[in-house]
């Protein structure tokens, strides 16, 4: 996974712990101490200082000195931990597999667990503002939520993405409380995926093929 803070400045990491820094656009780049063996599955900055990572077995990692030294969070799961979210330095989620959704409001110091009332792997995390957000993924299925009150409460919804089957979704980005995107496995022989765009906040969906 990368992450760009600035049009030079950005971070990828990876399996075993991995983070790369660069402060020249890519052209050369600085390994940072993760401090974990763990693979490293989402990172975001929130500024150039500070940033988070969640992976494998419940790891979530900050930083307040743009990624000289990392500090474990205590998540309170053991669940693989897949994509995060901060929609400011205090308010967070992060999702993972078996329908894990963790909320913080004190910059990841503590961790509470949201239930939407399903059992199955979440892949992706996107907040609109601080209460309108969206989590994506599925187990055989497309899964889709949707919460309009900062986590309280998830709302199922069952999207019609034009597949032969229902495919798990990957990756979700909205840019404001109508207009979004989701990103999906594919089911046709002569593509490798879908990506779907909802106009009506995830109540209909157009969905286009991206070809091998």
């Amino acid at each position: 996974a990368t992450f760009f803070m600035f049009y030079n400045t950005g971070w990828i990491i990876g399996s075993n712990g991995f983070i790369k820094n660069t402060t020249n656009t890519g052209l050369d780049w600085v390994e940072q101490n993760s401090g974990t063996t763990l693979t490293l599955k989402a990172i975001q900055f929130i500024n150039q200082n500070t940033g988070w990572i969640c992976g494998e077995a419940g790891l979530i990692i900050k930083t307040t000195d743009g990624g000289q030294s990392w500090a474990e969070m205590l998540s309170g799961t053991s669940e693989l931990l897949t994509d995060l979210f901060f929609y400011d330095l205090n308010i967070g989620y992060v999702v993972g597999l078996n329908e894990t959704i963790l909320k913080t409001t004190n910059g990841g110091i503590n961790w509470v667990t949201q239930k939407s009332g399903s059992a199955y792997d979440l892949y992706s995390v996107d907040f609109i503002d601080s209460l309108l957000g969206y989590a994506v993924g599925g187990r055989d299925s497309s899964d889709f939520l949707k919460t309009m009150d900062g986590g309280l409460t998830w709302e199922k919804k069952t999207l019609a993405l034009g597949a032969i089957n229902s495919p798990v979704i990957n990756c979700v980005e909205f840019i404001d409380a109508n207009v979004g995107w989701v990103g999906s496995e594919g089911q046709f022989l002569n593509h490798s995926g879908n990506i779907s765009k909802t106009t009506d906040g995830g109540e209909t969906w157009s969905s286009y093929s991206l070809n091998r």
